[in-house]
């Protein structure tokens, strides 16, 4: 389980069991730079993936151990100011830390936040208030225009968010007039085609004026088409009943006057039967008098009848279903004689919705150029401490032809590696190590206005060597003098800036991850730098490497996490 015992706004304690090929792994994190390095397939991949399942990642079932029915992830964060409110509204449980975790099992996940279950949704939205993942993913996607567009708003948040949501709003209300319209402008023809079928529809219905009242006419008609025979046997059926209630009534008077107790009870029955006879002799004489042998209301009922069963055949196949089907055609004929003056205040009001929408665009424009300078310019001298001391970054914001949801700009990243080169689409010219050094200024510059306060580097540094990655781990050292960072790393460069060093090893199915210090990370860095922790020369150079970065970690602004 994880323990959180910390004052700090950082990552503390990870726990995770029964992903990809490692049976379990636990590691526990500093402030300031925590590094993790290993051999290839120890399981530094699961650490990363372990966090994003923990901020709302989907969960692949496919990562479970193949002999583990589930696999568990939890992690302890001391609690931030940020999340007070978002914990509030979500109904969690506040506390000194935030402990999530979540449980995949094949077909299903599930997660909780501080003991109390979680959605993925809510993971998210806590999750970025907590960490954010840097991965070699986001290098090579900086070379799409959505990505760079994406990151100039996201450096510029502040300043474009008013002006892009109202962007948002009015295309979206833009869509829906269109959509509107669209359905409004049918076929003209057809329209008055379905107005003309409606309206003969509707007179026939009217003319006849149905009722939900008359569903049993069948039956009015029935008797009144039976009147005679019905008479007849009703009145013989009265007869007979009149002759049983006197036999009856002579049998119970015999049996009343033997006077024997037991016989006198007998007649108690019959007594009852003669009530019984009495009431349906009743019932049978009201019956009589709504039987009426009138041709001329017989033939009315008829003609009724016929009507209706017309009206049913044709748009029923009950009653009720006529009267549905004249409600619906009132409600269709009224809104498709609306329909042209419908379309016209749609058109006025989309035409309205246009132009504003062109001039929130313009708004946002504005707001996104003076921004693209700003980042160019932040960025740049980023990139000096970074091992490329000449190279230019300008983020230039053109037209991008018509507006979207986003806006009416394209957004591009223009990369010059030396002042005498003119800068080009950063995705043509720029190379993997240059590559990877833009993404970790600009994330860098980014996570200086607004980040939470722990930040996962995974393999960011892949393309440099030798000097550059001196300067990203003296990058990487100088950031985490504002926030926690943890950064998973093949190059002992960087490695030597930790102020945590954490090797992961698998043994067999377990992964341990332990904190080295001294002899053990030389050992260690020796091994990343040669592949021989034995070499003399590669333990050397990792204590010149780890003096260096001494030096640099000395001079650095005092740690605000630590």
């Amino acid at each position: 389980m994880v323990r959180c015992t910390s004052e700090v706004d950082l990552l503390l304690e990870l726990h995770a069991a029964g992903l990809g090929v490692v049976d379990e792994v636990a590691l526990e994190l500093a402030p300031g730079l925590n590094v993790i390095t290993g051999e290839t397939g120890a399981g530094k991949s699961i650490i990363v993936g372990s966090l994003s399942l923990l901020t709302g990642a989907r969960a692949d079932t496919d990562s479970i151990r193949s002999d583990r029915e589930e696999a568990e992830v939890e992690a302890c964060f001391v609690h931030p100011e940020s999340l007070r409110g978002v914990l509030a509204e979500s109904g969690i449980p506040e506390g000194d830390e935030v402990v999530i975790a979540r449980r995949i099992r094949k077909g299903t996940s599930r997660a909780w936040i501080n003991g109390r279950m979680a959605t993925v949704g809510q993971l998210a939205q806590i999750g970025q208030e907590l960490i954010e993942i840097v991965g070699q993913h986001h290098a090579r996607s900086l070379t799409r225009p959505a990505s760079q567009r994406e990151s100039l708003d996201r450096y510029a948040w502040e300043s474009v968010e008013k002006a892009r949501r109202a962007v948002e709003d009015l295309w979206d209300h833009t869509r829906d007039l269109a959509r509107d319209l669209d359905e409004l402008g049918a076929d003209p023809e057809a329209r008055a085609r379905e107005v003309d079928v409606l309206r003969r529809q509707l007179a026939e219905i009217r003319e006849i004026g149905p009722r939900a009242d008359e569903d049993s006419i069948g039956t009015v008609l029935e008797r009144l088409q039976n009147a005679g025979r019905l008479r007849e046997e009703v009145v013989t059926a009265r007869g007979e009943i009149e002759s049983a209630r006197d036999q009856i009534a002579g049998a119970a008077l015999r049996l009343e006057r033997t006077e024997d107790t037991g016989l006198a009870e007998g007649a108690a029955p019959l007594v009852s039967v003669l009530a019984d006879l009495e009431a349906v002799s009743q019932d049978l004489r009201a019956f009589l008098d709504t039987v009426v042998d009138d041709p001329e209301r017989l033939e009315a009922v008829r003609d009724r009848y016929v009507a209706l069963r017309d009206l049913c055949r044709r748009f029923g196949p009950e009653l009720t279903d006529v009267l549905d089907f004249a409600s619906s055609a009132e409600t269709r004929l009224a809104d498709l004689e609306r329909a042209d003056r419908r379309a016209d205040e749609t058109k006025a009001a989309l035409a309205e919705a246009k132009d504003e929408l062109r001039l929130a665009a313009g708004r946002l424009s504005v707001a996104r150029r003076r921004a693209a300078a700003r980042l160019g310019r932040s960025v740049t001298a980023r990139l000096g401490d970074l091992a490329l001391p000449e190279a230019r970054l300008t983020v230039a914001v053109g037209p991008a032809g018509q507006i979207e949801r986003h806006g009416g700009d394209e957004v591009t990243f223009l990369f010059g590696a030396a002042r005498d080169l003119e800068p080009r689409p950063l995705g043509k010219v720029a190379s993997g190590g240059e590559l990877s050094r833009v993404m970790l200024a600009l994330a860098s510059e980014i996570a200086d206005l607004a980040a939470p306060p722990t930040i996962v580097f995974d393999e960011v540094d892949a393309g440099t060597g030798g000097e550059a990655a001196t300067a990203v781990g003296s990058a990487l050292s100088a950031q985490s003098g504002r926030r926690q960072l943890v950064c998973v790393t093949h190059l002992a460069q960087v490695a030597a800036y930790a102020d945590n060093h954490i090797v992961v090893r698998k043994e067999s199915a377990t992964a341990t991850a332990d904190r080295v210090d001294g002899t053990a990370r030389i050992v260690e860095l020796s091994r990343m730098l040669s592949g021989s922790p034995e070499s003399d020369r590669a333990r050397q150079h990792a204590e010149e490497l780890l003096a260096l970065a001494s030096v640099v970690k000395r001079n650095r602004p005092r740690n605000s996490i630590q």
